[in-house]
């Protein structure tokens, strides 16, 4: 089956210009060393490291979910298991032979997923109003397959990086990029990836300041304690980790078994999504009250 052209997901309009935000932690952090395998675990204390204080009943910090199952990963971190719908489309989706009569009569029962999809396959609507294809079956045909597992997976994807933000005591919601604006100078671009029968990545973007803030509520410290960069990265290593790890443990349970790559941050000046070879992505935008999140994701579940 030939598969579409990489795109986006939802094509957004250009942003409007908006005033710069005011960072909220201090002084920019410095260059980051890489997570690679062999190093301590995300979070564990180096060599020489002092140990940091923990605030009492404060939540253990968690390990990598690379390994878990869906159940295992939704206990440790309070995620909410797959919808039945969502684990029958993607069950079907990995079968690659599995016909579109089925798949869209599964799509069809599910309104989320089947208005992204009417979405996806008219890229240049503004709206719902000047849709040229209305139909799923007939979206199905234009798209192909491979874009309906990113589809069915943003709810569960959504809900995994709310709940993993939540644990540094901050709540987010989940908005439409028209209400993001551009960051201002660098900022902090976690990175984890997965490969196997899937491939992809998961980028999370946070500035700077955000980053120290959220890092120091989740380990326990006031900011103006945490002044070591790599400690930062640690923690915004284990928030991608979390968030990556939800979506390849639904994948291995849709019979698309793959494995994450240790997580890595680095600081970058772009906002450029990226698209893997054969794959769809898609952009999430979070807000709370005074700071914002961008989560980029590219999955190709065809690789091999």
């Amino acid at each position: 089956m030939q598969q579409p052209a990489p795109r986006s997901l939802f094509p957004t309009k250009p942003l409007a210009p908006r005033p710069a935000s005011t960072p909220l932690g201090g002084t920019p952090l410095g260059a980051s060393r890489p997570l690679v395998p062999g190093a301590p675990a995300p979070g564990a204390p180096r060599p020489g490291a002092q140990p940091v204080p923990q605030k009492p009943g404060a939540p253990a910090k968690p390990g990598a979910p690379a390994a878990g199952t869906t159940s295992e990963i939704t206990k440790r971190f309070g995620l909410e298991p797959l919808p039945e719908s969502v684990v029958q489309l993607t069950r079907l989706v990995a079968r690659r032979e599995a016909c579109a009569d089925e798949i869209a009569k599964v799509v069809s029962k599910d309104p989320a997923i089947s208005k992204r999809l009417l979405r996806f396959a008219n890229p240049k609507a503004a709206d719902e109003s000047d849709y040229i294809i209305t139909e799923v079956g007939s979206a199905l045909m234009r798209t192909g397959m491979s874009p309906v597992i990113l589809l069915a997976m943003l709810d569960p994807l959504i809900r995994a990086v709310i709940k993993a933000f939540e644990m540094g005591q901050t709540h987010l919601k989940h908005e439409p990029l028209i209400h993001w604006h551009p960051f201002q100078g660098t900022h902090l671009l976690g990175i984890v990836g997965f490969s196997g029968n899937a491939t992809g990545v998961v980028h999370i973007r946070i500035e700077p300041g955000v980053a120290q803030r959220l890092a120091a509520a989740i380990i326990g410290v006031e900011p103006s304690d945490l002044q070591d960069p790599a400690e930062v990265d640690d923690v915004i290593g284990e928030l991608v980790n979390i968030v990556a790890g939800n979506l390849k443990s639904n994948l291995c349970d849709a019979g698309i078994p793959c494995t994450l790559t240790p997580p890595r941050v680095e600081r970058a000046a772009d906002c450029k999504i990226i698209t893997i070879p054969g794959g769809v992505s898609e952009r999430l935008g979070f807000l709370a009250p005074d700071y914002q999140i961008l989560v980029d994701v590219s999955v190709n579940p065809w690789t091999e």
